[in-house]
């Protein structure tokens, strides 16, 4: 186990002395601040909640912001050293000015509250502190705690932390995703005098290039998510079609020569709990039969496609099954299955279910192909296989506009309330109540 403390850089003098008298009187004459808010994960807005923060905010123009951009972005490259962020793609820069009055605080957070959300593509933070002198108040120093790396890798958070005081006209800089908190503000002078408000312009450096994760699916779950929510782009989902012969003896050519060079796929168990079928590497030779059988694909599906993978050659093996799922939903929209050969007692069938609901036994010969939406429409090996070898190659493609996302099933699944589909975990409420919210 260790204790890393969390790396932070203060940059005395800022502004000029010009544009912090003239950033102080921007403040003082309008009447801009609105309660703060806070966003609790897995949430699609803020509220205001005092058992978290109580400050009160107000959104940057950009005549004030002006001020600000060229030297937060001079200073990028300085501060993510000084603040061990890794190098990214400068996207947007957040802003806003808070003020803290008698007892305002701020518990501890990240400003990364929900990594699925916008929120995740902040990467560094910034305030700058700014108040008339002499100072009329106590507190509002920002906590950073430091962090513990246990021996397993896991980061939890540290009770040890340190300590920035909010100096005037000084702006400090750390991780977005570093835990900290402001301590409550206690006025000293006479309330509402000149320099007893405890000022800051803050906010966030995204990310340009920031991709946010996917939400973790156990397989029952992803299926159920992706049977009910997935477009579909056919009548019924699936179809047996012939495949064109010459790439049927072609594809059996290369199984047949390279029958003995098969070996053990890599173990997935979750999927094919009986045992890892056998596998042909054809990567010298399978972007020819992708290429090959796209135009089938795409007069079945009736959309332009790009082709994503080509997998195989898959041998199962005697008494193998393959449980109930869809496939990846980024790049397995529109797929099919080319069977080959097969040395078996008894037809081994696919299970699947068409785009209403229906259940379906789907038994190939040497030479046929199904079509299918195979990250929409769930599909099987249910029986175990009665025999020696049945192999077959894979074949997907996407739409050439294809956006869907996991996360974006999530949220039309809890649009609908659909808590037959989701876990409890997966719930805003859930979300909201085991982790902290972001500013």
């Amino acid at each position: 186990m260790s204790v890393e403390s969390i790396r932070f850089w203060v940059v005395e003098d800022f502004l000029t002395n010009d544009e912090h008298d003239t950033l102080l009187r921007i403040v003082r004459n309008n009447e801009i601040f609105a309660p703060a808010q806070v966003t609790e994960p897995g949430a699609t807005a803020g509220g205001a909640n005092e058992r978290h923060r109580r400050a009160s905010v107000a959104s940057v123009d950009d005549d004030v912001f002006g001020l600000f951009e060229d030297k937060l972005t001079a200073l990028l490259p300085h501060a993510r050293r000084e603040v061990n962020v890794d190098r990214f793609a400068l996207g947007a820069i957040e802003r806003q000015i808070t003020v803290h009055d008698d007892g305002d605080f701020f518990n501890a957070h990240t400003d990364i509250g929900d990594p699925y959300g916008e929120s995740g593509a902040r990467r560094l933070s910034y305030v700058y502190y700014f108040n008339n002198e002499p100072r009329g108040f106590e507190g509002g120093e920002l906590i950073l705690f430091d962090q513990i790396t246990n021996d397993n890798g896991t980061v939890e958070v540290a009770e040890t932390f340190q300590v920035v005081e909010p100096v005037d006209n000084t702006i400090v800089f750390f991780s977005s995703n570093a835990m900290h908190e402001v301590r409550p503000v206690r006025i000293t002078g006479e309330h509402g005098a000149p320099g007893t408000r405890r000022y800051t312009v803050n906010g966030w450096i995204r990310d340009r290039d920031h991709v946010a994760p996917e939400p973790a699916l156990d397989p029952p779950t992803r299926t159920a998510l992706t049977e009910r929510y997935t477009p579909s782009f056919t009548e019924g989902g699936f179809k047996k079609v012939e495949t064109p012969p010459a790439v049927h003896r072609a594809m059996r050519a290369v199984y047949l020569e390279r029958f003995e060079q098969r070996h053990t796929e890599g173990d997935d168990s979750v999927h094919m709990p009986t045992g890892t079928p056998d596998f042909i590497n054809i990567d010298d030779v399978k972007d020819k039969f992708h290429f090959a059988l796209q135009s089938i694909h795409e007069e079945w599906s009736g959309v332009e496609l790009l082709p994503t993978a080509a997998y195989g050659l898959r041998v199962y093996r005697s008494g193998q099954t393959l449980i109930p799922h869809t496939d990846r939903l980024s790049t397995h929209v529109i797929s099919s299955i080319a069977h080959i050969a097969h040395d078996t007692v008894e037809p081994w069938p696919l299970w699947i279910i068409d785009i209403e609901g229906n259940e379906h036994e789907i038994v190939l010969e040497e030479g046929e192909m199904l079509l299918y939406e195979s990250a929409r429409c769930p599909h099987a090996r249910p029986k175990p296989l009665n025999g020696d070898t049945y192999c077959s190659m894979f074949l997907h493609y996407k739409p050439v506009d294809w956006n869907v996302t996991y996360r974006s099933l999530v949220e039309r699944a809890q649009a609908d309330g659909a808590t037959d589909v989701l876990p409890p975990e997966l719930w805003p409420e859930h979300l909201a109540a085991s982790s902290l919210p972001a500013s």
